[in-house]
């Protein structure tokens, strides 16, 4: 199936590089990325060097066609995107609200992996907000993108148990890990041109989380 990723961060890595090397994470999956699309270079550490998103960095030098863009629902970035012939959209950690022209234009609309088990903790931070919230089990979610922010219907999740002294990063990569293969079993639920409707959430379980202060990072002792 020919596929757009969009990502920027790390979280995202480990599913591209799947997709790129043709899908060896899922049963029979056959994918093409047409083009990957991700956040600006931006200024970063202490010396703000002009530096690449981790996705474009990777990217850059396998040969794999990748776009920076400043603003995703641009008319000329949103044509070319339709333009490449993509049937479907893949969402990890991008960072930017993907808006109707491109889920209504891919005729597959997108999905999008999320680091929480949703409808719990949406938004930012989700994996952060766990471990200080002292959950005991964490995952992943794959849903189908809807305007509203991590509250399309769900296709596909999976759940994993917090270590007791297991810190954000290690669940990160554990997370993202993880989701490679419930992205690719996403994947599978459109095969032969079907676009599966997904579960709708409950409304009623619906958490919502928020980036992380830099005054929270101080523990009082």
């Amino acid at each position: 199936m020919k596929l757009i990723f969009f990502g920027s961060g790390e979280f995202g890595l480990p599913t591209l590089e799947a997709l790129v090397q043709g899908g060896a994470h899922g049963p029979g999956a056959d994918h093409e990325i047409m083009m990957v699309v991700t956040q600006p270079d931006r200024p970063a550490g202490r010396g703000k060097k002009t530096t690449p998103t981790p996705v474009r960095a990777w990217c850059q030098g396998r040969g794999v066609p990748v776009m920076a863009v400043e603003q995703i629902n641009d008319e000329a970035v949103v044509a070319e995107l339709l333009g490449t012939g993509a049937r479907l959209g893949v969402v990890v950690a991008f960072g930017q609200k993907i808006g109707p022209a491109i889920l209504e234009g891919l005729p597959g609309g997108c999905i999008n992996l999320h680091a929480s088990l949703l409808p719990e903790y949406r938004g930012a931070a989700p994996i952060h907000r766990a471990i200080l919230n002292g959950e005991t089990a964490s995952g992943v979610t794959v849903f189908r993108l809807v305007e509203r922010m991590d509250a399309g219907p769900i296709l596909t999740r999976a759940e994993t148990p917090i270590g007791e002294t297991e810190t954000a990063g290690e669940l990160h990569d554990r997370l993202a890990v993880l989701g490679t293969k419930v992205v690719f079993d996403a994947l599978a639920m459109f095969e032969g041109g079907a676009v599966p409707a997904g579960q709708p959430q409950d409304e009623t379980q619906a958490t919502r989380t928020s980036k992380l202060k830099k005054a929270e990072g101080i523990i009082d002792w």
